[in-house]
């Protein structure tokens, strides 16, 4: 392992430009944006499994093909209604998903490799640590054996996060699960307590829904994902509920227990105790800053409460030349996020930085069943912030293209300022809609306003025709049939 890591600087020597500690989704963007402008860039990873981080081998990725399955499995089941013979109950794999995701890890791994490597990063297997002002040491990831030391003029910390179980519970990857262990599950179980209300909650739920498990949601909160519109939220809840999706709202967890059967969760809800009882249990889970052993506090670099690494508004660390971005500075960050900030950080060492990227131009997205993405401020937001708003809507019943294809259920809401037009807010739920808020990011980027939206041009029939028709809605113009 130490020859692999070594070997990886033969061509480069011992003093780089830049050194980046962490392979994941913004150090490979910050990696391979130094090495296009000019830099000699080491990238340093830890992971067996190769390059991506959590977000492609545990986390979002794994998602994105499990819910792409249950997607499918659930159009199956309604091709009835469109005259399609099946052949009887379509049914999810798993044995046969597992490698579909495995296969679809290693191609985007290696398509990542191979951009790095063309653009000149040397990749290493390999734990950094600050030796020093200007100095990382190469550590074996297993051993901790010191490698070699390598001097560079600029240091990115892009370590990442980590998986932190609730407060008393223990994951086994039996009974109880975090999230991201449902991906690599074997068998569907027949039933499911869900403990949480946040994306990773309910993709959860979607999933398990679509194996035919029975499900049901525990939360303390009084609704779902408690970062995006309430609009948003209560819709996604009523589809649950036709879709036979529980949710226990308001809810104590007063503890858990673990029997040969599966788990029971005593629970207090309106004042009275209750007992669920299911095969397994999923518990939605926090993540912590993956900040230990790389020597920040013998290099006097500052961090907060909770380990993260504190930044200024150019990603600079306390010590000079040293930077940090993505989920080690906010372990709560978006991976769209983290990926800017590896970009934005590479123009900083360059000189020319711009605007940093801040958490409200990027799009969230929750593939549930149907999808909801939301971007920029809530009606709750606005309200708090005091600003004046005007509300465009337009609900899928009146789009053709839903109509045609039976995905009717959903909308499209833009917030607007009232006095300039300004995009603020966007919230969608229905089909695609992690496409459809993507083209309202790109308009809120460049600045144009809801009239300048209205006035855009799409394909007919189309689901984007209700995006534009959500902004003609803010406007004070109307669409032909003048309803939604």
């Amino acid at each position: 392992m130490a020859t692999r890591a070594s070997s990886s600087f033969t061509n480069i020597g011992k003093s780089v430009d830049v050194v980046v500690i962490g392979g994941g989704h913004s150090g490979c963007a910050a990696a391979l944006q130094c090495a296009r402008n000019g830099a000699s860039v080491a990238l340093l990873e830890m992971r067996d499994g190769g390059l991506g981080g959590a977000y492609l081998h545990e986390t979002t990725i794994p998602a994105r093909v499990y819910l792409r399955s249950a997607e499918i499995a659930l159009m199956a089941r309604r091709a009835g209604e469109f005259a399609v013979d099946v052949g009887g109950e379509p049914r999810i794999e798993l044995g046969g998903l597992l490698r579909k995701k495995q296969a679809a890890v290693t191609s985007i791994e290696s398509n990542m490799r191979n951009s790095l490597k063309k653009a000149g990063v040397h990749i290493a297997m390999a734990r950094g640590y600050l030796a020093g002002p200007e100095r990382v040491a190469l550590l074996d990831p297993e051993s901790g054996d010191d490698i070699m030391t390598v001097s560079a003029k600029n240091i990115i910390i892009a370590s990442g996060s980590r998986a932190v179980a609730p407060f008393g519970m223990k994951p086994d990857g039996a009974r109880v699960l975090i999230p991201e262990q449902l991906y690599s599950i074997r068998n569907a179980p027949k039933s499911a307590i869900i403990l949480g209300n946040d994306t990773t909650s309910c993709e959860a739920a979607t999933l398990l829904s679509a194996l035919g498990s029975s499900v049901t949601i525990v939360t303390e909160a009084d609704g779902l994902l408690p970062e995006v519109d309430e609009e948003v939220a209560m819709f996604l809840s009523l589809e649950f509920q036709k879709r036979g999706i529980n949710t226990l709202f308001a809810a104590q967890i007063r503890s858990t227990e673990l029997g040969s059967a599966g788990v029971k969760a005593n629970i207090t809800v309106g004042g009275k105790q209750e007992s669920l009882s299911a095969e397994i249990a999923v518990a939605c889970v926090a993540r912590q800053p993956a900040t230990d052993h790389l020597g920040l506090r013998k290099l006097g670099i500052e961090t907060a409460y909770d380990s993260s690494i504190k930044v200024d508004d150019h990603m600079r660390t306390s010590k000079a030349r040293v930077f940090a971005i993505g989920e080690c500075t906010d372990p709560a960050m978006l991976s769209e996020e983290a990926y800017a900030q590896g970009e934005y950080v590479a123009a900083v060492i360059q000189g020319d930085p711009g605007r940093r990227p801040a958490a409200h131009d990027f799009p969230r997205v929750v593939e549930t069943d149907p999808p909801v993405a939301s971007l920029g401020l809530t009606r709750e937001q606005a309200r708090n912030a005091q600003i004046p708003i005007t509300i465009g809507r337009r609900s899928l019943k009146f789009n053709s293209h839903a109509i045609a294809r039976g995905e009717t259920s959903g909308f499209i809401t833009l917030l607007c300022e009232q006095a300039t037009g300004e995009i603020l807010g966007a919230h969608i739920a229905g089909p695609h809609a992690a496409e459809l808020i993507g083209a309202v990011a790109l308009a809120k980027k460049f600045e144009y306003s809801v009239t300048d939206f209205a006035q855009g041009f799409v394909t007919g029939p189309s689901l984007a025709e209700a995006v534009v028709e959500a902004a003609q809605d803010a406007v004070g113009q109307h669409s032909l049939d003048q309803n939604g």
